[in-house]
């Protein structure tokens, strides 16, 4: 006759903390993208890449070059991102347009000219682009706020 087992049930675990599951999950969302991989990456070449930086820096330009990426950023950030999506978009067909050898070419000689003065779809596409023009030309002609503040001067008050 075989003799009894022993058995002594396990203790029962408490349940795992939700935030543990969410952690996992996106560990391995990270992973699946390739995300931990850059991480880790950037992390070994964090020597070289503060050896360029202190260089740049150290460089009799340096600061300038911090202060102008500082501006871009600073620019970048005031922009809607479906803005410079479409802006992108139509660089990219206006450079299609340009190297499109089925493009219409316009008629040259003062006939030609004629032609483009009295093209209606042609003034309502350069309508846009003239203003942006002149909004770009005043605002390069107003003083950098930024850079009265840094010497001491007083800041011009913003244009209502």
């Amino acid at each position: 006759m075989a003799e009894p087992l022993s058995h002594r049930p396990l203790p029962s675990q408490p349940p795992r903390d939700p935030a543990w599951e969410e952690l996992d999950a996106l560990v391995q969302t990270l992973h699946a993208h390739g995300v931990l991989r850059l991480a880790r990456t950037a992390v070994a070449a964090a020597p070289e890449l503060a050896t360029i930086t202190t260089d740049t820096v150290n460089h009799s330009r340096g600061i300038d070059i911090l202060r102008n990426l500082a501006q871009a950023a600073d620019g970048l950030s005031r922009l809607d991102p479906d803005d410079i999506a479409r802006t992108f978009a139509g660089a990219g067909a206006a450079l299609a347009a340009l190297h499109d050898p089925a493009t219409p070419q316009p008629r040259g000689g003062l006939r030609g000219t004629f032609d483009l003065l009295r093209d209606d779809q042609l003034w309502r596409a350069a309508g846009p682009l003239l203003g942006a023009v002149k909004a770009f030309t005043a605002a390069s002609r107003r003083p950098n706020p930024a850079r009265a503040v840094s010497s001491g001067e007083a800041a011009p008050a913003p244009d209502a």
